[in-house]
């Protein structure tokens, strides 16, 4: 079958196995709308596909390189207002990525953010939804005096209402993110002293 074959090409990149049932899976729904194929086609195709397990890379704190590279990397605006939101504020990458101008606050020499929602990826696209009213989901943070003065200024020149979006002002996606993601790992890489060829 050609859609387990291009799975069997990709077996060593988990990750790149799950986006290829996702969008394979896309197509064939497709098909039994526009009557190609039935339902209970598409239900014998899938049925059979074996995926590689995915296993999520451990968490581990930045090295002290690391974190000079992060204020020595050249960032545009938006890369550097995610990277410190993320760094100094502990923030998830979905709780970031669904930031508006309207979730911070100023109260004399005191800055703060509220995590109210989070942003994830369903496929491409990109869905906001509430945080759970919990000790981790619904919640209030200091900014560090550093990152809320670049904060600020980068918020009063925003265009729009929310923080981080494509060029056309819609919600993030996740080509977008990982486009974004990619130019911040790079730029710190070469910040560190490594090359394309040789990373740090």
């Amino acid at each position: 079958l050609l859609f387990q074959l291009a799975i069997n090409n990709a077996l060593d990149k988990p990750r790149t196995c799950q986006q290829i049932e996702v969008t394979f899976k896309q197509i064939l729904k497709m098909a039994v709308t526009d009557n190609y194929i039935g339902s209970g086609m598409y239900d014998k195709i899938c049925s059979d596909i074996n995926l590689p397990k995915y296993i999520k890379k451990e968490k581990r704190p930045l090295t002290p390189t690391e974190k000079e590279a992060i204020t020595q990397a050249d960032f545009t605006d938006r890369e550097k207002a995610f990277v410190y939101i993320i760094y100094t504020c502990g923030l998830r990458r979905g709780e970031a990525l669904a930031l508006s101008k309207f979730d911070f606050k100023s109260e004399g020499d005191k800055y703060s953010v509220s995590i109210t929602k989070t942003l994830i990826f369903p496929n491409n696209a990109s869905e906001i939804k509430p945080m759970p009213k919990t000790d981790h989901g619904f919640r209030t943070i200091p900014i560090p005096a550093k990152t809320s003065a670049f904060l600020k200024q980068y918020i009063a020149a925003l265009p729009g209402t929310y923080l981080f979006t494509c060029r056309d002002g819609s919600n993030m996606t996740h080509s977008a993110y990982v486009k974004m993601w990619g130019s911040i790992v790079r730029k710190m890489n070469y910040a560190a002293g490594g090359t394309d060829a040789f990373p740090v």
